[in-house]
């Protein structure tokens, strides 16, 4: 019998939320179809892993060596999800302050807010590093059974970075609902969100463009120009690279760090945890200050009625928001690349 108000009471009810949420945004909430989706599911993963197989078919994997242009290698694909997972639970957690209507109920019982804060950001960061360690495990997985089975470090690796990225999103979330108040913060943390996981992406896209001429980020972590400018094999940026690869002390420092910033930051900001939910359950989700206008009809044509409609539905939507930007932020790097190679007149 699990004791009410145990972490691993809030541990259950946490999955079972999250299991409700993802059977529903994969079946429609249609009953029946989960053997349908696990055996798709199992399906997608049979062929990721077939093409990390083929894909690294013709690669001399069994010479793999822990020098500077594999270091770096490794070290971009470990980075490049990192803002992507930083920008999944910056959203997350400001989804659980403003969306997550149970939240009221539980923090108005005798439970302790602090054991429901530590289940939640941790469930935040098993979400966060999720998809990475999902898309990451077919090759992962073939590089264990090809070169050696010191490759499945790279599992706690990834987890470690992205609790990592749950620490960062966890403070600055929290700072920019202290600083600007909970009613700005629900829009401005959609919108950084947006910018942090598209950031890191596009400023490599670019430079790779500004100095291969390539929007290629592999063809830009093998370039002379960043392993003349990156630092030493010897370096400690490498470290996840090196744990990665099956060097267990290095994994181990990883993950030891992590779980130790996860810790920390758990414990500054875990006390301002059922004052800030209040706060942000007792904003309008919908709307600010209601506003009653006298409905007058305009003479614009059709054209111009149905943009101004769309502006105000996305202006409502504060999640629509996030992922237009995002989307719009990663059309930044075609166009700088058109403009390389067909703007030699200077016309943006």
């Amino acid at each position: 019998m699990i004791r009410p108000n145990s972490t691993l009471w809030f541990a259950l009810h946490e999955a079972r939320i999250s299991w409700r949420d993802l059977y529903a945004m994969l079946s429609a909430n249609r009953p029946g179809r989960g053997r349908r989706i696990l055996l798709i599911g199992g399906a997608i993963l049979l062929a990721l892993h077939f093409l990390a197989w083929a894909a690294l078919k013709g690669i001399g994997v069994a010479t793999i060596e822990p020098d500077l242009p594999t270091l770096v290698m490794v070290s971009g694909f470990l980075l490049l999800p990192l803002s992507l997972m930083a920008s999944q639970a910056m959203e997350s957690i400001t989804r659980a302050f403003y969306s997550r209507s149970d939240l009221e109920l539980i923090l108005a019982s005798p439970a302790p807010s602090r054991k429901l804060f530590f289940v939640r950001m941790l469930a935040i960061a098993l979400s966060t590093s999720g998809l990475t360690l999902i898309v990451s495990a077919p090759v992962i997985n073939m590089l264990a059974i090809t070169d050696g089975p010191a490759w499945l470090l790279a599992y706690p690796v990834i987890f470690s970075l992205g609790m990592a990225a749950t620490s960062a999103a966890i403070l600055l979330t929290m700072g920019m609902f202290t600083v600007l108040g909970p009613k700005r913060t629900r829009l401005i943390a959609q919108i950084v969100a947006a910018v942090v996981g598209a950031g890191f992406v596009i400023g490599v896209q670019l430079l790779a463009i500004a100095s291969i001429g390539s929007i290629s980020r592999l063809a830009f972590l093998q370039s002379e120009t960043l392993l003349n400018s990156a630092p030493g094999a010897d370096h400690f940026i490498y470290l996840p690279a090196l744990g990665a690869m099956g060097d267990v002390s290095a994994a181990l420092t990883v993950c030891i760090a992590a779980v130790a910033l996860f810790a920390l930051t758990l414990a500054l900001t875990a006390g301002q945890y059922g004052h800030i939910v209040l706060k942000a359950g007792s904003i309008d989700q919908n709307s600010g200050t209601a506003r009653h206008s006298r409905i007058s009809f305009s003479d614009a044509g059709a054209a111009a009625v149905l943009r101004r409609k769309e502006w105000k539905l996305l202006l409502r939507d504060k999640w629509l928001i996030s992922q237009t930007l995002m989307q719009l932020l990663y059309l930044i790097p075609p166009a700088f690349m058109l403009w390389k190679g067909f703007g030699s007149s200077g016309a943006w």
